[in-house]
């Protein structure tokens, strides 16, 4: 093998490995390799490693690795890493680092992190990170999150955060919610929500919501919902709904629903719906449905 491993391409490790990388414990290779290791290219480790990387715990590579880990491109480790970073738990990096981890580009940590949320619990951030959080763009929080939102239960965020978020666009939260939301667009709520709505149990909303649920564009339910469709039980919708559901597009329902569909066994429908569901094309069901 090579003395790095930084010019190898291709998979390499599902198993045990002689010479240097014999003690290893966990997968080594997933895939053939040469030699000497150095003309391959891809993924290098998904186990332990030995060198400096060998008192890690966990998973540490998934790609291509330099000597300083800090020049590598794509994905570098997603799990517990030495140095500064050895004494947090859970996974760490799933894209290229930087000496601060602020100026990062692509997805940065998902479990705790040291400096101001080294304190936190659960996972945290899977994008870039601004000094504040609040002027960061993509995703941010898949956790529980410090200030106004620490006294939530669950998951909070998976897009960009405003101070009210009330104006965010894309992903709000995949936990509970304070407020009425209403006003947000893109998706909304994977999980109980206050108001209106805060008697449903499981997962309600993945997509902009109108008074009626009728004239809502975009992903609907994925849970129960009040009003009408109350009394169905397990997910419904995954797509914009007409009134009668015939003439909707995408997505239709991922769990049983009432009435002529009630006697139907296994998944149903996935895709766009007919009036007597014959002449539909492409995927059709993910669960039994309901209605007309």
């Amino acid at each position: 093998m090579a003395a790095d491993w930084s010019t190898c391409g291709g998979l390499y490790c599902v198993g045990s490995m002689a010479a240097d990388w014999s003690t290893c414990g966990g997968l080594y290779c997933v895939a053939s390799m040469a030699a000497d290791w150095s003309t391959c290219g891809g993924l290098y480790c998904v186990a332990s490693m030995a060198a400096d990387w060998s008192t890690c715990g966990g998973l540490y590579c998934v790609a291509s690795m330099a000597a300083d880990w800090s020049t590598c491109g794509g994905l570098y480790c997603v799990a517990s890493m030495a140095a500064d970073w050895s004494t947090c738990g859970g996974l760490y990096c799933v894209a290229s680092m930087v000496a601060d981890w602020s100026t990062c580009g692509g997805l940065y940590c998902v479990a705790c992190m040291a400096a101001d949320w080294s304190t936190c619990g659960g996972l945290y951030c899977v994008a870039s990170m601004a000094a504040d959080w609040s002027t960061c763009g993509g995703l941010y929080c898949v956790a529980s999150m410090a200030a106004d939102w620490s006294t939530c239960g669950g998951l909070y965020c998976v897009a960009s955060m405003v101070a009210d978020w009330s104006t965010c666009g894309g992903l709000y939260c995949v936990a509970c919610m304070a407020a009425d939301w209403s006003t947000c667009g893109g998706l909304y709520c994977v999980a109980s929500m206050a108001a209106d709505w805060s008697t449903c149990g499981g997962l309600y909303c993945v997509g902009s919501m109108a008074a009626d649920w009728s004239t809502c564009g975009g992903l609907y339910c994925v849970g129960s919902m009040a009003a009408d469709w109350s009394t169905c039980g397990g997910l419904y919708c995954v797509a914009s709904m007409a009134a009668d559901w015939s003439t909707c597009g995408g997505l239709y329902c991922v769990a049983s629903m009432a009435a002529d569909w009630s006697t139907c066994g296994g998944l149903y429908c996935v895709g766009s719906m007919a009036a007597d569901w014959s002449t539909c094309g492409g995927l059709y069901c993910v669960e039994c449905m309901a209605a007309d």
